[in-house]
């Protein structure tokens, strides 16, 4: 049994301090006076900015290179996620609960002709 190491090259910094965290907050009202040409600079230095309407955050501000790395975290995750299913779906498999695909056809009133028919297309 071989296992696999992997290894993360990761755009994100570790977990801010609180005073990082804090001195990474906006106002909105920042946005609108025309300071979003720094703005941008300090998300390029710092990772990140959280914006702040009426003392509320509301939005975050982060790198495209931060973003690219959460949309990949968020699809291995799924990827993971189905991967756990289908270990759970295994490690529970009873031979004698399943029933044969010409069985499954017949439950559901389908032909291998209406099958045969159907145009499917797969990325």
């Amino acid at each position: 049994m071989t296992t696999a190491i992997f290894e993360r090259k990761s755009v994100m910094n570790n977990t801010p301090s609180l005073t990082e965290f804090l001195n990474n907050m906006i106002s909105v009202t920042d946005l609108n006076k025309g300071k979003s040409a720094k703005i941008i600079d300090d998300v390029k230095r710092t990772g990140y900015k959280v914006i702040l309407k009426n003392n509320r955050a509301e939005a975050v501000i982060i790198t495209p290179g931060q973003f690219e790395e959460m949309i990949n975290l968020k699809e291995e995750m799924q990827d993971m996620i189905i991967g756990m299913e289908a270990l759970s779906r295994l490690a529970n498999f009873n031979p004698q609960k399943t029933i044969s695909h010409k069985e499954m056809l017949a439950e559901f009133g389908i032909t291998t002709k209406e099958l045969d028919d159907i145009d499917v297309e797969i990325d």
